[in-house]
């Protein structure tokens, strides 16, 4: 959920599906910065090996063994005991998109193992993984605002939904929380010219140099 649902777990009033929405509002500059990234790795200049390792990493515990995974214990579980199917219909759907983002980010991340100098076909290959992985996540998240959230709201009972918000919170707390949102900050203000233009002048002038 990052710093946008940190916020939002903090404040009583606000209930879990408005914490998983400032989540998505908070991934959507790292996906940004990630297709940025895409679009210069056929520069030589670019040190896309150890870059794309960052983020890999970063994403993997933001997205993968973060956002999804809690939507799927937490959310899902209880839309689930509501009866939702969870095999079919739009749960087994979001789970096909969940698995789908996460075998592309495998590969890139096997790509990074291999330690190699990239060839003209490894850097097309990456770039093509990364924007296929930027647009279903995309695309995914539109699905679940749209769907998934509203449907949470008209069939969880009000202890539901207290519970999803305590789990939210609890995960919030992690003692390596700061450590992930440090080294999102880092790369999202270095391919910050993806930004909108309002969050690019608040930012300032943009960092020059391959992040470190």
């Amino acid at each position: 959920m990052l710093r946008d649902g940190i916020a939002l777990a903090k404040a009583a009033a606000v209930d879990a599906i408005e914490i998983l929405t400032a989540g998505h509002r908070q991934l959507e500059p790292l996906l940004d910065a990630f297709e940025t990234f895409a679009g210069s790795i056929g520069a030589a200049a670019t040190d896309g090996p150890r870059t794309l390792g960052r983020f890999v990493q970063v994403l993997q515990e933001s997205i993968h063994a973060g956002h999804h995974a809690l939507e799927e214990r937490v959310l899902f579980t209880h839309l689930v005991d509501r009866g939702f199917p969870a095999n079919a219909g739009p749960l087994a759907v979001l789970r096909a998109e969940h698995a789908e983002s996460a075998e592309i980010l495998g590969k890139l991340e096997r790509v990074v193992a291999q330690g190699a100098a990239w060839t003209a076909p490894t850097r097309h290959q990456v770039e093509s993984q990364i924007r296929a992985y930027v647009t279903g996540l995309r695309q995914h998240i539109v699905t679940e605002e749209t769907c998934l959230f509203p449907a949470a709201r008209a069939y969880l009972s009000d202890a539901a939904m207290k519970t999803i918000r305590a789990r939210l919170a609890q995960q919030e707390r992690r003692d390596d929380q700061d450590d992930l949102l440090r080294r999102i900050d880092e790369l999202v203000g270095h391919y910050r010219t993806s930004l909108p233009p309002a969050l690019t002048v608040a930012a300032g002038t943009p960092a020059k140099g391959d992040p470190s």
